[in-house]
């Protein structure tokens, strides 16, 4: 059956600048598309800071407020909200999507009849940047061509087929809401059903670099996070004892490796002065001490709230 109905979700905490940006900027892509398209914004605040801003900016929105804490709890919202639609799209609180950004997603998937589509997400780098950052590459993201199969996929720009989805039985595990990885374990959770997600290439969003993600200490603990979750995601989708176990054994093994070759890379780049060798050496380590944290069962809360 051909989809007839999508809904455009934003998970919002207390961006209001970088939400109203993207409200502003949504109606045009909406247009772009032949199917009825609404938007829908939860609000995880739990004072409920986003209503003055949807209200402000783009009253057509749907507003849906849910306090329980985590980035997985707005997104369960989100699925729930948008019951009776037939297609979700994901989009961050802080990017902007180009042209096309919508109705490219939604093509392909009536063209392939994947239970999820993931786009691309942009970073424009400012030309003042830190040499060390930008040689360190965290902000280079991957690309594909469309139609491409990958087994798991974040959120930041992604359509799923809500029908796919409640007959998978898959959801979004709130245990990482504050951690991160929720949406790569509820992905690959996805695709070990035996569904199908793929790549659209023609689905551009921008990610803006805001003032704290310029520093050295944010992406080595962006990189010591993201070593964190890939372990702990291994381990849950290992199942039984004799499963985690070759699990165990097989990330501590990773994260030894990547901490033994990056400091090696790391002292080759200083010893030459190669500003690439160095970084991308002290991001593989910080990515490793990660895993190995992971493996133990320590937990980076990497989206930690004071307040």
């Amino acid at each position: 059956m051909s989809p007839r109905s999508a809904v455009v979700a934003v998970c919002t905490y207390r961006r209001p600048d970088q939400l109203a940006d993207l409200l502003r900027s949504l109606p045009p892509r909406l247009a772009e598309t032949d199917l009825a398209t609404g938007v829908l914004v939860v609000d995880n605040d739990a004072d409920g800071s986003a209503r003055a801003v949807v209200d402000a900016v783009l009253p057509s929105a749907r507003y849906v407020h849910e306090p329980t804490p985590g980035i997985a709890a707005a997104r369960s919202t989100a699925i729930r909200a948008a019951a009776g639609a037939d297609l979700l799209a994901f989009i961050d609180d802080d990017e902007i999507p180009l042209a096309g950004w919508l109705d490219a997603l939604i093509r392909v998937q009536a063209d392939t009849g994947a239970a999820a589509v993931a786009g691309r997400v942009r970073t424009e780098l400012p030309a003042d940047i830190d040499p060390w950052l930008r040689a360190m590459g965290y902000f280079h993201r991957p690309d594909r061509a469309t139609g491409t199969r990958v087994r798991a996929a974040a959120t930041s720009n992604l359509l799923l087929d809500l029908h796919q989805v409640a007959d998978s039985g898959v959801r979004f595990d709130p245990t990482l809401g504050l951690a991160g990885g929720e949406d790569t374990l509820f992905t690959y959770q996805l695709t070990d059903t035996g569904r199908e997600i793929v790549w659209c290439h023609e689905s551009v969003v921008d990610s803006p670099l805001s003032p704290e993600r310029l520093d050295r200490r944010w992406a080595l603990d962006r990189a010591y996070g993201h070593g964190n979750t890939d372990a702990e995601i291994a381990l849950r989708r290992a199942g039984g004892r004799p499963g985690r176990a070759g699990v165990v054994a097989r990330w501590t093994a990773v994260g030894v490796a990547r901490i033994v070759l990056g400091s090696g890379r790391r002292a080759w780049g200083r010893w030459r002065g190669d500003l690439h060798h160095e970084a991308r050496g002290t991001r593989s380590i910080h990515r490793g001490r990660g895993i190995l944290a992971g493996v133990r069962g320590d937990r980076f809360h990497e989206y930690h709230r004071s307040g």
